[in-house]
């Protein structure tokens, strides 16, 4: 589910995140979303369940499930690092 405390934008072609935040560190950070991070961060602020999100991205990216779930769950777990995801989706919803 996405978070309030971080804007989505598109500049120039280019997806980024922006951290809204009381934190003044936080808030000279801007997150570039390549295409495999964009990807998954679609479907994950949609709800989509974690092993739908793998099952998606192997098909449109042409990888093995191994690797489609290793780079769901890095790129899920940085998203919810840096505040852009409450709560990452079930696998088993």
């Amino acid at each position: 589910m996405p978070s309030s405390d971080v804007v989505e934008r598109d500049v120039r072609g280019s997806r980024i995140l922006v951290p809204l935040s009381h934190d003044t560190a936080r808030l000279d950070s801007v997150y570039t979303l390549n295409a495999t991070a964009a990807f998954i961060w679609d479907r994950a602020r949609a709800g989509a369940p974690e092993h739908d999100i793998v099952t998606a991205l192997t098909l449109e990216f042409d990888v093995d499930t191994d690797c489609g779930t290793r780079d769901v769950s890095a790129i899920l777990n940085d998203l919810m690092a840096l505040g852009a995801l409450k709560s990452i989706p079930d696998q088993c919803a």
